[in-house]
């Protein structure tokens, strides 16, 4: 049983530059196209994994390849470091963390999509899926709801009618 690191310190100022830890971690800008392409491209593809984002969020191709290849590299070059465990579930709980940034960008992105035909529409969580959301099943629950809608509005109608005929006076009794 190993003992929890504490890192009680602030990073040199070559770390904060190397990793660019000075970078607002949510409001930066996004890479360039060329910018993300180049960075990816200088790791190769990991064989038997599939890199290939959905349609829909193009920009997300192969961006855990970097990732993948230091794992690689850690346990293919360092086999005898004693650190090498933690380091390898470091950089799993990163992966992790990133597929879930993802995930949940995703499922916020489904969510919006179908909440702009109804607000109270919401896709089901742990849906397992491989894409966003495919333009077949969004035309779908589009087509249900206006169907839903036009049978509510039929229905109250001929509520409206039908309430408005019955306190109609009737003639007969004048």
């Amino acid at each position: 049983m190993g003992t929890r690191p504490h890192y009680d310190w602030s990073p040199s100022e070559g770390l904060t530059e190397l990793m660019n830890l000075d970078t607002p971690l949510h409001t930066s800008e996004p890479l360039s196209d060329s910018e993300r392409k180049t960075i990816i491209e200088s790791y190769p593809p990991m064989a038997h994994l599939d890199y290939k984002a959905p349609a829909t969020i193009p920009t997300a191709k192969p961006v855990y390849r970097p990732l993948d290849i230091l794992s690689h590299e850690l346990i293919t070059s360092e086999a005898g470091n004693p650190n090498l465990e933690r380091y390898c579930t470091m950089l799993r709980d990163v992966r992790k963390l990133l597929l879930h940034v993802g995930a949940s960008i995703t499922n916020s992105r489904n969510n919006i999509a179908l909440r702009a035909i109804d607000p109270s529409f919401v896709m089901k969580p742990g849906i397992e899926a491989n894409y966003t959301l495919p333009l077949d099943e969004f035309q779908q629950t589009a087509a249900r709801k206006a169907t839903r809608e036009a049978m509510i509005n039929k229905r109250q109608r001929r509520h409206a009618i039908a309430m408005a005929t019955l306190s109609l006076p009737v003639l007969s009794r004048l």
